[in-house]
């Protein structure tokens, strides 16, 4: 029970630090260039041409896929399947 506390504090402070350094960084960026818009405008693009490739991002999705297969149980039910 506590390491699971203690499991689940630790990934709650690297989220935290994260996005705090996220914020940090944009703040630095708003102060060096004055203006949001062409800051959010460049992210945009580099979003949507990242993912506007098929192939890239087929990969993220396939291990979503994995990862609900596995949660909800359909893999193990697969594997007593295929030894059946």
């Amino acid at each position: 029970m506590a390491n699971n506390i203690i499991t689940w504090v630790f990934r709650l402070s690297q989220w935290a630090a994260l996005l705090g350094g996220a914020l940090l960084c944009m703040i630095i960026l708003i102060l060096v260039f004055d203006e949001v818009a062409p800051i959010l405008n460049h992210f945009k693009q580099f979003i949507y041409s990242t993912f506007a490739n098929y192939s890239i991002s087929i990969i993220p999705l396939f291990l979503l896929m994995g990862q609900f297969a596995a949660l909800s149980g359909l893999s193990q039910a697969l594997i007593k399947a295929a030894e059946a």
